[in-house]
């Protein structure tokens, strides 16, 4: 035989044979998930439907091209013949997974398996409500639904027969009209089937209803201002408003106001709790928030002492920090007081102390903030333009010019470099230059911002100028205390026209004929302010007295004011008459007394027994 006639008899043979017959090979089952039509023959009239059952596949048989599954039932009984790809197949008897929604309650006490070998068997109580997640149709005749909790946690499969489906998992609707605050940052739902919405979180609303789920949870159907439907959402989440400002919401921080912004004493409008102007004057501190009903965000508002500003819209104020916004200022500032800092932040843990390098020193202010603490805080930078810091304006003392502010600063001084300009005006006019070895007194001093000190000289009354301090040094002469003042004779005290003056900026006592100034004396006066000035006479006099309090006294005493009180003396003695060196180095150089004039040994022993009673005496600064 031929090749070709070979698979020619082949082809002729398929074609006249009418059946060709095969076992069906594994999986083995097979699930009518919907109804599906039987015949007893492949290919015949069906003679029945099947759904939602599960059977064994016997064999399968190719009719004409088409392949049909042949169906048994657990005990052998033949089903039928189903046309191939309307069932389901599958390996196991409990068929195919089928897809099931909804929910049921158990209607008899159950058992969910864990598996369909029936192990891991858990006890389910009449009434609980389970949620449906698929089923399986057994083929042994039996449905398992694959149940969850209704919290979502999968339990098992549980016969059919042992649950009542639920038309709607949720209760009748309840009415309900209160206005709620959503105070937990929970889902939201578009619908009753748990589809989500966008966020509702600390948003205010109308509650229209209420539903019960089988979850065991009650759901609020909210509405805004104007009724209409938002959401769904568990009545956990919210807080029950006693009006449409719904409730108070966290929050923390510092607002100003924009123009025209009040401080009301409700959200309605209806009366000013604090204006513009007040609010304006330094940062107010938001203690809580509140979203209304109608979606307006309000702040409620407090001062530092917690006095209460009351509410307004935080569309007309704007967030800033406790120390408020930076304002741009000018001017300059010398510190003038210890125990204090320039800060180099506004939480205030970090700075320099005014009590070390920054004390006396002047800068120049290029911001201002005015703090919620009530502090006003100047922004500084130095001569060279470097930014050190923010001081409070408390600790500092403005000044409208660059040298900063007149400091107190008295002391005798000599002229130790030869050629420093002396200003009249700080780098303006001049009074000349300085000559090496000359003595004056200094009674001031400022600080420069390009870090120089700058002092003030006098000579007797005569105001000169300003000098670098760089160009003297204090007058360390020491006159003798046991010597005269000078070494030509005292004047003639009972010239008529004698008298004394007392310079305490200078530390002199000028013996005077009329105006004239014919003898001067080295004196230390009363520290501060505590020698007396105006116009006084000698009153009574003595040899010695001593102070048991001070424990000091002195010789050759001579009272010019309050009898007794204020005297001229010579320098301290101690209990025993002795002179207190200590005491003796600064006659005419700075006030060492408690308001006394202290002098020489012998210039005092000079007034004591030549200057008359009723002499006038002087004192000026």
């Amino acid at each position: 035989m031929k090749r070709w006639q070979w698979w020619l008899a082949i082809l002729i043979g398929l074609w006249v044979t009418p059946a060709v017959t095969a076992q069906a090979s594994a999986p083995q089952y097979a699930t009518a998930t919907q109804p599906v039509a039987v015949a007893t023959t492949p290919g015949g009239e069906p003679t029945k439907l099947i759904n939602q059952a599960t059977y064994r596949l016997a064999k399968q048989q190719v009719q004409n091209g088409t392949t049909y599954q042949y169906l048994v039932s657990p005990t052998g009984q033949a089903v039928g013949y189903a046309k191939a790809g309307t069932l389901k197949v599958t390996r196991v008897a409990q068929g195919a997974w089928v897809k099931a929604n909804g929910y049921a309650r158990v209607s008899k006490t159950a058992t969910a398996w864990r598996t369909f070998h029936w192990t891991g068997a858990r006890r389910l109580a009449k009434g609980t409500a389970v949620k449906l997640t698929g089923v399986y149709y057994h083929q042994n005749g039996s449905a398992y639904y694959s149940v969850a909790s209704t919290a979502g946690k999968w339990l098992g499969y549980v016969n059919a027969g042992s649950l009542k489906l639920l038309a709607s998992p949720w209760s009748a609707e309840q009415a309900d009209q209160r206005i709620v605050t959503v105070t937990k940052n929970w889902s939201a739902y578009a619908d009753l089937n748990f589809h989500k919405t966008g966020s509702v979180y600390q948003r205010t609303y109308r509650s229209i209803g209420r539903y019960r789920h089988v979850n065991g949870y009650t759901y609020l159907a909210l509405a805004d201002q104007h009724n209409k439907l938002v959401g769904y959402i568990n009545a956990g989440a919210v807080t029950v408003a006693k009006d449409s400002r719904g409730v108070a919401l966290k929050d923390r921080g510092y607002v100003l106001p924009k123009a025209g912004a009040n401080a009301y004493t409700s959200i309605n409008r209806t009366q000013i709790k604090t204006r513009t102007s007040a609010l304006a004057a330094r940062p107010a501190q938001v203690r809580c928030a509140y979203r209304t009903l109608a979606g307006e965000l309000w702040y409620s508002l407090y001062d530092r002492y917690g006095h209460w500003l009351g509410y307004a819209p935080v569309s007309q104020l704007s967030r800033t920090s406790a120390q408020g916004r930076y304002q741009t200022a000018s001017g300059y500032v010398t510190t003038t007081k210890k125990g204090y800092r320039l800060w180099a932040n506004f939480n205030f843990n970090r700075g320099v102390s005014t009590s070390t390098t920054a004390y006396q020193r002047t800068y120049k202010i290029v911001g201002v903030y005015h703090h919620f603490n009530g502090g006003t805080y100047y922004s500084l930078r130095d001569g060279k333009n470097h930014w050190v810091g923010y001081v409070n304006a408390s600790n500092a003392t403005k000044a409208s010019k660059p040298q900063g502010v007149w400091l107190a600063y008295r002391h005798a001084m000599v002229i130790s470099r030869s050629h420093y300009t002396i200003w009249r005006t700080f780098f303006g006019k001049s009074y000349g230059t300085t000559v090496a070895g000359r003595h004056y007194t200094v009674t001031g001093r400022y600080r420069h911002l390009n870090g120089a000190w700058y002092v003030s000289l006098y000579s007797g009354k005569t105001w000169l100028g300003y000098v670098n301090a760089q160009a003297v040094k204090m007058a360390t002469t020491v006159h003798n205390y046991l010597r005269p003042s000078q070494s030509y004779a005292y004047p003639n005290a009972r010239t008529a026209s004698f008298n004394i003056e007392v310079d305490l900026s200078s530390q002199r006592v000028y013996l005077k004929y009329g105006s004239k100034r014919v003898y001067t004396m080295y004196c230390s006066s009363g520290i501060g302010n505590s020698t007396p000035r105006g116009h006084f006479r000698i009153q009574e006099r003595g040899y010695s007295f001593y102070n048991g309090s001070e424990k000091m006294g002195a010789h050759y005493w001579t009272s010019f004011y309050q009898h007794g009180v204020y005297l001229f003396h010579s320098v301290p003695t101690d209990r025993y008459g002795h002179y207190i060196k200590s005491q003796t180095t600064q006659l005419g150089m700075r006030p060492m007394s408690h308001g006394c004039i202290r002098l020489s040994v012998p210039d005092a022993k000079w007034i004591n027994t030549h200057v008359k009673t009723g002499t006038k005496v002087y004192i000026h600064q």
